[in-house]
């Protein structure tokens, strides 16, 4: 079991060290969201240490992604995502503290929103850059 575990961690540093900006948020999206299943199980299991230890780190993730909004690119699309960020995360730690996890699935949902829609800019701008590469290609 410990060289599973191992094997693991050591496939998503390297996932994680050899991914594009993109990828990045896409990979703490999909954390985020996994950490919020995680506590929601915990609160089935009645398990308060794993209640809090995902909702934790679920935060930590929302932080992460507070930091890598650039407002000035982003323009009013950045701006919404910092209040809705710094929503969620409110809304963790009130989870996390009354130990209620109406605010969690909230979070989920959002996330889980969020996430996809993300994947699917990502799928679009990869086909225009492809279409874009094409094009430049036949010109040479």
């Amino acid at each position: 079991m410990l060289n599973a575990r191992n094997a693991y961690a050591s496939y998503r540093e390297k996932q994680i060290m050899t991914a594009t900006p993109e990828q990045l948020i896409s990979l703490m999206y999909k954390e985020s969201i996994l950490s919020c299943k995680r506590a929601l199980e915990a609160f089935e299991n009645r398990d308060i240490s794993s209640i809090n230890d995902s909702i934790i780190k679920a935060e930590s993730l929302i932080i992460e992604l507070l930091s890598s909004l650039d407002e000035e690119k982003g323009g009013e699309i950045a701006k919404n995502l910092k209040a809705l960020y710094i929503y969620m995360y409110r809304r963790l730690v009130e989870a996390n503290s009354k130990k209620e996890e109406i605010g969690v699935r909230e979070v989920l949902s959002l996330l889980s929103e969020l996430s996809a829609t993300w994947d699917e800019a990502m799928k679009k701008a990869n086909k225009e850059k492809t279409v874009a590469d094409k094009v430049v290609d036949g010109k040479r």
